[in-house]
């Protein structure tokens, strides 16, 4: 009997030691987080694991699922009932939302879902927590929850005694959450001619989370109802809870008389008859970047109305905030927090502060997208000799193309407010004077798509440069139409509306002064500027930049060309690939061509009634198509506002007897190529070899992850002549590969390798074709100029890979548990045999 015990107590000791976790967090009150890593990237990703997770799909016709019902008397009501890990996706359909019952504890991962009441009438929040449940909900990409406006419910209804914690699993997951009615975003229900809703306890620790709300608080409590009748009846707005932000990019909005972050708004009739606003809660602010902006009520506090309200109470201890009417703030050491602003440029990495004497982590997830600016909340202290600490403060940046740099502040309490003042900086171009006269050389990027450059002296200090990119809107086909005087030879665009701003103000370039801006070459666009490619115009009608240049820059290894004007004003500007002609175009003998239909060949896009390309009649008269052979062409690209000519190109017509080429291998592979690439009486030659080892070794050696391989299929495609010989030469053939079945097409990577190492085709497309038998398949189709063995390669998804390797952690743990428990097992029982021949 004392051996059965000792064995259960060591067995049941070493589960719960494979259980323990590796991360431990606080979040006010008991549960523990470590905020040790460094950097700005200290937010706490998801440590949930979902591998074998129960998956509820809105846009299935599932019932039922472990642990999750679909109500039959309650219109679209899908229950979480009982503990467990869930992923939730894909968009609501006839109404359905998500519920979690009394007393549950869930892990819930969203994936894309969509939930959006907004054109419905549903009265019902997408998402609703009941009493006493604990939620840790996971983004994974996109997702939106809409509670629509013909009701008040919030988007994700909390009531006061449940709690939700919210995860990204990396930076740029993100879920938004509109309430268009008296509801919070994320807390309270509003008022239907009652109060509004308390909120329960919200944690954020990572990912962007959106909320806005039209009349509850955004991130809170709900807002009260009143009716007008003989009697006028009013309400009380609902209290926010405890929010604890320890990471992520938080915007919280409330357009109306509730709080952003707090409570919600009472019946705001004014006199005595108003009741009082939601009080503003307990909320802590240890990370992360966050917006909190109000239309009438506090920022952060409570939401406007009659009677005593409580402000709450506000820690500030790290983070971002960018908000102004806020309850007092406070570092939870009774010292007053104020705001110290630094004036910054984008790509943030890490932001420190030095307290006692060292430089502390501040945890903010990066700056404003708006304004690119930090907001600091600093403690005021006094130190031993009655004056105010001072702050260090270190910045670090790290653009995509550039090493980092390091920018060291000082903040200076002056007994309102911080001062902050650039001490100095890493960076030569941009090294601090304290002759307040002088300004730096200006040098910045807007991603690695365009930068702007100026000589000291022509923008301010901390000036910032601001951009953005369009191509395809109307606004942008208008702008073409409107400034182009030959839109018809445009073959692509791409326009960047930027300026140079200091303090929101956009700043002009002094007269007599210039600043040189580079613009990135897309990868299909040219680099000839004598042919008018890559041309930039401004919002002046006709002003082409003859004073331009051809630049390289090297990005993270890589390098990139770019298009360098030189400018006198800020304005929108296009850089533009005018019409490209083909250098030879190929018919086949006989072929009767008109010179309308040449044209049209010549670029598809033209039409021939009305086109600005002109070709010498002589010229393409002399073209013989019953004769092999090349004739050249003169064909000029013309202004037709101006008569001028924008460009003048040779095309060459050849003239061949090779046909197009159109053949099978079976219904696996096909082989087409157009008019000269093949000679007639050319044949299709294939060898498949699916579980040959040669191939294995081959794709082992091309393909640089082949762990990650879970199909693949491998073929030598070649072409021979009438003689037996492979053709080696053409321009280009397209290859269809067949599809197998039970391969996902959605996981095909890139799929094709050559003997080349790493030449991977990364272009390719998926084609249905329906044979003569009346079968059709998935093909993958891609265009390639030689032939080789090829290898059709299904990757493992990142998901499949996590799945592997939490597998295999699982089987190496369970390999480690068993050891220890058969060793424990061992000694004991050599320990109770030492003690029975001790008694003997």
């Amino acid at each position: 009997m004392m051996l059965k015990r000792l064995i259960s107590i060591m067995v049941a000791f070493l589960f719960i030691f494979s259980k323990v976790s590796l991360i431990s967090v606080r979040a006010g009150g008991g549960t523990q987080i470590n905020l040790s890593q460094s950097g700005s990237g200290s937010d706490i990703f998801s440590p949930f694991d979902f591998s074998q997770a129960s998956v509820i799909d809105f846009s299935s016709d599932q019932t039922s699922g472990e642990n999750w019902i679909l109500s039959q008397t309650i219109l679209g009501e899908i229950t979480i009932i009982a503990d467990g890990n869930f992923i939730v996706k894909n968009k609501s359909v006839d109404g359905k939302h998500l519920v979690v019952a009394d007393d549950v504890k869930a892990n819930i991962k969203f994936s894309n879902v969509n939930l959006d009441f907004g054109n419905y009438q549903i009265n019902a929040s997408p998402m609703l927590l009941r009493q006493n449940t604990k939620v840790n909900l996971v983004l994974e990409g996109t997702n939106y929850l809409n509670s629509g406006v013909h009701f008040h419910n919030a988007a994700i209804r909390l009531p006061e005694t449940s709690e939700i914690s919210i995860y990204g699993t990396n930076y740029n997951d993100s879920v938004t959450l509109i309430s268009g009615g008296r509801g919070a975003a994320l807390g309270g229900n509003g008022g239907m001619e009652n109060d509004g809703e308390n909120s329960g306890k919200i944690n954020i620790f990572s990912g962007k989370i959106n909320l806005n709300s039209a009349n509850g608080a955004a991130m809170g409590g709900g807002s009260g109802c009143r009716t007008l009748d003989d009697d006028v009846i009013a309400f009380s707005g609902g209290d926010c809870g405890i929010v604890n932000i320890f990471g992520g990019l938080v915007s919280a909005q409330s357009n109306a008389f509730a709080a952003a972050i707090g409570g919600g708004a009472g019946n705001f009739v004014g006199g005595e008859e108003s009741f009082k606003a939601g009080d503003g809660g307990y909320v802590s602010i240890f990370g992360g970047t966050v917006f909190a902006k109000s239309k009438n009520a506090m920022d952060i506090g409570n939401g406007c109305g009659g009677g005593y309200t409580d402000c709450g109470s506000l820690v500030i201890t790290g983070g971002s905030l960018k908000a102004n009417n806020i309850a007092p703030p406070t570092d939870g050491k009774n010292n007053p927090v104020s705001l110290a602003i630094i004036n910054f440029a984008p790509n943030l990495k890490d932001v420190f502060v030095k307290i006692d004497g060292k430089f502390v982590d501040w945890h903010i997830f990066q700056n404003y997208v708006d304004d690119e600016n930090l907001y600091l909340w600093l403690p005021v202290n006094m130190s031993t000799d009655g004056n105010y600490i001072e702050y260090e403060i270190k910045v670090t940046i790290k653009p995509s193309f550039d090493s980092e740099k390091d920018y060291l502040y000082n903040a200076k309490y002056d007994g309102e407010k911080f001062n902050v003042t650039l001490v100095s900086t890493s960076d030569p171009t941009n090294l601090k004077t304290n002759n307040p006269e002088s300004s730096p050389a200006f040098d910045q990027w807007w991603e690695d798509k365009l930068r702007v450059t100026a000589e000291a002296g022509v923008f301010p200090e901390n000036s910032k440069l601001k951009a953005e990119s369009s191509e395809n809107s109307q606004e942008i086909v208008d702008f073409v139409e409107k400034n182009l005087d030959h839109p018809e030879v445009v073959e692509s665009l791409t326009t960047y509306k930027f300026g140079v701003y200091k303090d929101e103000e956009k700043l002009e370039i002094p007269e007599g002064k210039t600043a040189k801006v580079w613009f990135k070459i897309d990868d299909d666009m040219p680099r000839d500027l004598d042919k008018l490619h890559a041309r930039f115009i401004s919002e002046k009608q006709n002003e082409f930049f003859d004073h331009d240049e051809l630049a390289k820059f090297e990005h993270d290894g890589k390098e990139q060309d770019y298009y360098v004007i030189t400018i006198t004003h800020f304005s929108l500007y296009a850089i533009v690939n005018t019409l490209n002609l083909p250098e030879k175009m190929i018919y086949e003998k006989g072929s009767i061509v008109t010179l309308e239909q040449f044209i049209v060949d010549l670029d598809p896009k033209i039409s021939s009634a009305n086109n600005p390309i002109e070709v010498a009649q002589n010229d393409f008269s002399n073209v013989d198509f019953d004769t092999v052979g090349e004739y050249k062409v003169e064909v000029k690209i013309k202004d037709h506002t101006t008569g001028a000519d924008l460009s003048v190109q040779t095309v060459i017509i050849q003239i061949t007897d090779w046909g197009q080429f159109d053949q099978w291998w079976g219904d696996e592979i096909r082989v087409k190529a157009s008019v000269g690439q093949f000679p007639n009486n050319s044949n299709l030659t294939v060898e498949h070899s699916k579980d040959d080892k040669n191939y294995l070794k081959f794709v082992e050696q091309n393909i640089d992850n082949p762990d990650d391989i879970e199909h693949f299929n491998a073929y030598d495609i070649s072409v021979i002549d009438a003689q037996g010989q492979p053709i080696q030469k053409f321009d280009t053939a397209e290859i269809w590969i067949k599809i197998p079945d039970n391969w996902d097409e959605d996981e095909l990577y890139s799929s094709f390798v050559t003997e080349g190492k790493d030449e991977i085709f990364k272009d390719g497309k998926i084609q249905k074709f329906k044979h003569e038998n009346g079968k059709t398949f998935q093909y993958y189709v891609f265009n390639t100029n030689h032939f080789s063995p090829y290898a059709l390669v299904d990757m493992l998804t990142s998901k499949d890979r996590a799945i592997n390797a939490n597998s295999g952690q699982e089987i190496f743990s369970s390999i480690i548990i068993c050891g220890m428990m058969a060793a424990s097992f061992i000694a004991i029982v050599l320990f109770i045999n030492k003690k029975r021949s001790k008694l003997i």
